[in-house]
């Protein structure tokens, strides 16, 4: 036989067995008022009119003592009686309550004796004034038993029974009806509160955390529910943190009701769905997880988080919470929650989601390109799986290889782009990598130490985690940077081909804009910019880092005191942010040695000599087919001592004069760019002797 049939028999049979004391107790009751007007011409109107032979037993009636009601057997037949004395405190008297409402929700001849007995046909439900006639031992005990149905009695306060009534009625004739989730829950229905439609649901049973860390996670939160009821996941994987409170409440040995914070309907009154969840949470012996609480920029907790914390902590209900909101990150001590941790996915982790993801959707990339994946890209879980979705929903482009693994590569690769940035992106400025190597002239050693930090990037997780290294490297999980030099020696160029060797997105944030006059203004917006950023992998590149990373000076009035608060600050988000920055300075002498200390790489950009400016003026012209055939380099080089940018400048800006004529650029035209680059620099100089400079020793 089927298990559910023998399930719903099972049930009936207990509520058959409970519906029998209710029989009992109305049978003397009707027959007691059916004697009062048989045979009578009143009892062909009962319910509309009332006699006056009616109105003397209505009388007699109050003073009369009962039949006692055995409420302890009936409350021992009632259906989970027993859980629901457990969590809701419903005692003997509340059970007999309880079963007065259920019975005409299990058949309806019960609503029709109501009526009857009650004296009009449209209360088929019981009143307060029926259920205390049918319980009261005498009017002394009656009376006594009205507190029962107080607002902060069990039955009312715990929403086991609903009651209304008719404006301006008698609180005797108030009706009730059992509470819809109750009665669910005593005609053996499994399924989920209908008010919590639409934001709960019933997690898998089986579910398993999907990496180390997770199982971590998970076995953090176990040992945090013996000192509190209540956890908070930290950390910005919204999967990662829903497998740990699913793989938390398995290891406790609890089904998981999940919650988004988000659904909640906002016309709905935030006590009532808070009482709600943690009284389902109960019924089931479930933990709760509330999730959705992404928002970072919220300072106070909502009216719902803030009563659903309460409730939970009225009832000792286990709950997870799940989020990055400010309230969260700064107050969770205070709130009696306890804070696990849960990383992103590690190098392993993500090479294990990449390579589950991408064969779902048929994306045959080889080996080698999922393991840059993994190694390139620190996305979570989540983004992962959309990246791989969207690449596979993706227009294949029109190379000739457009069948084959490298353009799935491709797909993937700008689809794992499109998931990270958004955020940052409104903060600070995107920079497209269009610089090559060979575009950099720098010394050796200064590009040798460029390509180690490329290395140091790739090969962190391996160092960190597979090495062992995680505990013992402290603060070294991000990778971060200073090139020093002066304007023009290349730094952004550079900043731009490290983002382009490891395929991140460069943004640029200006360090004077951070900077603010208002105190702890710069403090919020190096929040908004770091916190933003945790999930962009990108590069931050960090211009004119003087504006705030000068030595900190010997305090001598408030405002040095709160330039020291601002260095310190920025220090602590560094070592706190996982990911790569860049910090860029024309001045290395002016920068704290705290901060060298926490670098991984201080690369010096020197001001370009000799041999190095005729490199890049060789490279400098946008067409090199076009450039001067009559200037000499060598000697152009030696004479003028530019930077980079200037030398980049002085060509772009003849380029554009030579374009003006259709012609290629002529000495006339960089004679004039050069006016014009030391005009900007304040350093005039004579058109004639730029043109004497520039052609002396040409044949």
């Amino acid at each position: 036989m089927n298990a559910e049939p023998q399930k719903s028999e099972r049930r009936w049979a207990e509520l058959e067995k409970a519906l029998a004391h209710v029989e009992t107790w109305l049978a003397p009751e009707v027959e007691r008022v059916a004697r009062g007007f048989e045979g009578g011409q009143a009892g062909a109107f009962h319910g509309l009119v009332m006699g006056p032979d009616e109105a003397r037993r209505a009388l007699s009636d109050e003073r009369r003592s009962r039949i006692p009601v055995d409420r302890a057997a009936a409350a021992k037949d009632l259906p989970e009686q027993t859980r629901l004395a457990t969590l809701c405190g419903a005692d003997a008297f509340d059970a007999c309550v309880l079963l007065l409402a259920l019975a005409p929700e299990v058949s309806s001849r019960f609503g029709r004796i109501y009526a009857f007995l009650q004296d009009d046909l449209a209360r088929t439900r019981p009143t307060f004034d029926l259920v205390l006639n049918l319980i009261a031992r005498d009017p002394a005990e009656r009376l006594a038993l009205r507190r029962r149905f107080a607002p902060d009695a069990p039955l009312i306060a715990e929403r086991m029974i609903q009651t209304w009534g008719e404006p301006g009625g008698h609180w005797l004739t108030t009706q009730i009806t059992l509470d819809a989730q109750i009665l669910r829950l005593l005609t053996g229905d499994s399924g989920i509160d209908e008010r919590l439609a639409g934001f709960v649901r019933l997690a898998p049973g089986t579910a398993r955390a999907g990496t180390d860390d997770d199982s971590a996670a998970a076995a953090g939160a176990s040992a945090a529910l013996v000192r509190a009821r209540r956890v908070w996941f930290d950390g910005p994987d919204p999967f990662a943190k829903r497998r740990a409170a699913a793989e938390a409440a398995r290891l406790a040995g609890m089904p998981l009701i999940e919650i988004d914070e988000t659904a909640i309907p906002a016309d709905r009154p935030p006590a009532q769905i808070a009482a709600l969840l943690v009284r389902e949470a109960a019924l089931r012996d479930a933990a709760l997880f509330l999730d959705g609480l992404e928002d970072e920029d919220s300072r106070e907790p909502c009216p719902f988080c803030t009563a659903f914390l309460a409730e939970a902590e009225r009832k000792g209900a286990i709950a997870f919470l799940a989020g990055k909101q400010a309230w969260l990150r700064d107050g969770w001590a205070a709130r009696g929650l306890a804070r696990v941790a849960v990383p992103r996915p590690d190098a392993s982790a993500r090479q294990a989601i990449w390579t589950t993801s991408l064969a779902a959707h048929d994306l045959g990339l080889t080996a080698d390109q999922i393991h840059v994946l993994a190694r390139r890209y620190r996305l979570t879980g989540r983004q992962i799986e959309t990246a791989a979705a969207v690449a596979a929903a993706a227009e294949p482009d029109a190379r000739p290889d457009a069948a084959s693994p490298n353009a799935a590569y491709r797909r993937v690769v700008a689809a794992t782009r499109a998931q990270t940035g958004q955020r940052i992106g409104a903060l600070a400025a995107r920079r497209p990598p269009r610089a090559r190597w060979e575009d950099l002239i720098l010394p050796e050693d200064a590009l040798r130490q460029l390509r180690e930090l490329c290395r140091r990037v790739e090969l962190r997780d391996s160092v960190l985690s597979r090495w062992g290294e995680r505990h013992r490297a402290g603060s070294a999980r991000g990778v971060h940077a200073l090139f020093a030099g002066s304007s023009g020696t290349g730094k952004t160029m550079a900043a731009e081909i490290v983002a382009g060797e490891l395929g991140l997105d460069l943004f640029r944030i200006s360090l004077p804009n951070t900077v603010s006059k208002y105190i702890g203004e710069t403090e919020k917006n190096l929040d908004r910019i770091f916190d933003a950023a945790e999930d962009s992998n990108a590069i931050l590149f960090f211009d004119e880092a003087d504006a705030i990373l000068g030595k900190r000076s010997e305090v001598r009035d408030s405002h040095d005191r709160y330039a020291n608060l601002e260095i310190s600050y920025l220090l602590q988000r560094m070592e706190e942010f996982d990911g790569v920055s860049i910090l860029a300075s024309n001045l290395r002498a002016n920068i704290d040695d705290a901060f060298t200390r926490r670098l991984a790489f201080v690369i010096h950009f020197p001001f370009p000599d000799a041999a190095h400016r005729r490199r890049i003026w060789e490279g400098a012209w946008p067409d090199p087919d076009r450039r001067p055939r009559d200037v000499d380099l060598d000697r152009l080089a030696s004479q003028f001592k530019l930077s980079g940018g200037s030398i980049s400048n002085i060509a772009v800006a003849a380029s554009f004069l030579a374009a003006e004529r259709e012609q290629d650029v002529a000495t006339g035209d960089v004679v004039t760019a050069l006016r014009r680059e030391f005009q900007k620099l304040g350093k005039p100089a004579a058109e004639q002797e730029l043109r004497d400079s520039l052609t002396a020793g040409v044949a």
